[in-house]
């Protein structure tokens, strides 16, 4: 037999962006090293406010690069699309352009992590965003997002054409199926001796939305409007990166959209791959 090879394990490559020299705090997530602010972990989420205690020994996890906070419920990419709401440099403009699958990203750590007003920014984001009825009910069913924002999507599949398919149904959930096969059919053909004929929708506007609250349970206040009404994503009292997410906490120059310049962990503009070594760290600002 060989001899047993010893695999020396691999060291960390500081994060480009995501490696700033003037904050206080580093994070390992998959190979990378993360050096970031702690304030805006600890501004609102009880979770890291365990774990960074503002009187922290120097030998103590996230102090060092040596001795990191390992995050193993993150990987790479998803770490640095969360970091992006705090370090953008349009956050001061409220202008955050990011994709469906880079916001759902950033939900589930605000989500898991107890970002409450990160989740919010994220559902006032999503809200901005075209998704197919079924998918966006999945969506914000698997992150108990307020079922009242789904409205227009069981509209949609209340009012379509087509059947609800096996695949939607297993999406959607037994109880959130059963609610929209019982719409379908009170909104379709009249009462005739407690039964009803199938044909077109016949109930549209207020009337539609009311057959919606009462069927799905929702809280909203019908108030006459043929469509929309008065429901929308939470308004962020102060939305995450306001207090310094790119001027005055040493924030070098980061992307204007998570992907842009290796989000996922690149250190090159344009990368696919998320690998890469941090480049320049001298921590410019970048003027908007």
């Amino acid at each position: 037999m060989s001899p047993m090879k010893l695999v020396t394990p691999r060291k960390p490559d500081p994060h480009n962006p995501y490696y700033i020299h003037s904050a206080d705090t580093v994070f390992r997530v998959d190979d990378y090293l993360f050096r970031v602010h702690s304030f805006f972990f600890t501004r609102e989420s009880a979770y890291f406010r365990e774990k960074l205690s503002y009187a922290r020994p120097p030998n103590q996890p996230g102090c060092s690069d040596e001795n990191p906070i390992v995050l193993d419920d993150a990987d790479c990419a998803s770490f640095a699309c969360f970091l992006w709401v705090f370090y953008n440099p349009r956050s001061q403009h409220s202008i955050y352009k990011a994709t469906l699958e880079e916001w759902t990203s950033i939900l589930k750590l605000a989500n898991q992590w107890q970002f409450a007003e990160v989740r919010a920014l994220a559902i006032r984001e999503l809200e901005k965003l075209v998704m197919p009825p079924v998918q966006k009910i999945h969506l914000y069913q698997t992150y108990n997002i307020e079922k009242d924002l789904l409205i227009h999507a069981f509209a949609e599949l209340t009012t379509r054409q087509d059947p609800l398919t096996l695949e939607e149904g297993l999406l959607l959930g037994m109880p959130t199926f059963i609610d929209i096969v019982k719409a379908r059919e009170v909104s379709r053909g009249q009462e005739i001796n407690g039964m009803r004929s199938p044909s077109e929708v016949n109930v549209h506007g207020p009337d539609l939305q009311s057959l919606l609250k009462d069927v799905f349970k929702l809280t909203i206040e019908i108030n006459g409007a043929t469509e929309g009404g008065p429901w929308s994503a939470p308004i962020l009292s102060n939305p995450p990166g306001r207090h310094g997410g790119s001027k005055g906490n040493g924030a070098h120059t980061v992307p204007t959209t998570p992907m842009a310049n290796g989000a996922n962990g690149a250190g090159n503009a344009g990368a696919p791959n998320g690998k890469g070594k941090a480049g320049d760290q001298s921590d410019k600002t970048k003027k908007n």
